[in-house]
């Protein structure tokens, strides 16, 4: 199962990532490097110094990207930023109507032919970018630690089990549901679907069984039972599910 992409693994990862982080984050010299950085950008601001105060946000976002640190590292640092930009967005709120700041906010704003705010929402996006992308490579990382590896495989086998004890009791049940679906869906369409929308919990409870029945897919097109001996039959569920999918979206 290398590589697989199973709603398991991506339960693990991302438990795993965010442990990463938070223990990153946690870290006191951490604190303190943003707490200070804050200060820092927020003396600029109280200086009525704004263009220093942007630029340093956007030096220290560079600065920490092209740093040696890791990647986990690199993320946990990278939230001064956004931490920075919070404060930033709350002091032109409180302050923006302040006499002695709006003639500094006026220059600052025909020089960049910018609002603050637009400039500011701009070094937001540009951070959201950065740090998905730092995010995406940890993530990567992590997909291949043998443990994650490992306990996805269990974690598969024990739901497996819970549901009738194999890979193909499972598909016999789906593809038993989904034909059913199917016949249904093509003879009363039109009916179906009015009838369902006059309750929203069924139509609720409807797209939830749909996204665990797809689920259950995901895992089994990586088992060997399935691959071996009923790869027909998963092919034509995978075919029934895909017309189930696009009358559920019509709902």
């Amino acid at each position: 199962m290398n590589g697989v992409e199973n709603l398991n693994v991506n339960e693990d990862v991302e438990d795993e990532f965010r442990r990463e982080i938070i223990k990153e984050r946690n870290k006191a010299s951490i604190k303190r490097a943003k707490k200070l950085f804050v200060k820092e950008v927020l003396e600029e601001l109280n200086k009525l110094n704004i263009a220093e105060s942007v630029e340093k946000v956007k030096t220290r976002m560079v600065r920490i990207l092209n740093g040696n640190d890791d990647r986990t590292l690199k993320y946990a640092k990278l939230e001064m930023i956004l931490d920075a930009l919070n404060e930033m967005f709350k002091y032109l709120e409180q302050n923006g109507d302040r006499p002695d700041f709006m003639e500094p906010l006026l220059y600052f704003e025909e020089e960049n032919d910018e609002t603050l705010y637009d400039v500011l929402k701009s070094v937001e996006e540009t951070y959201k970018e950065n740090s998905e992308e730092l995010k995406e490579e940890i993530v990567l990382r992590l997909k291949d630690k043998p443990e994650l590896i490992r306990r996805s495989e269990l974690r598969t086998t024990l739901r497996l089990s819970r549901y009738e004890g194999s890979s193909s009791n499972v598909l016999r049940d789906i593809m038993i549901t989904s034909n059913s679906m199917i016949l249904d869906i093509n003879d009363k369409r039109v009916k179906l679907q009015e009838s369902l929308r006059e309750d929203e919990r069924i139509v609720s409870s409807i797209k939830n069984d749909n996204m665990l029945i797809v689920g259950y897919l995901k895992e089994l097109s990586n088992m060997d039972e399935i691959n071996k001996n009923y790869l027909e039959p998963f092919n034509k569920v995978v075919d029934n599910m895909g017309k189930i999918n696009t009358f559920v979206k019509e709902l």
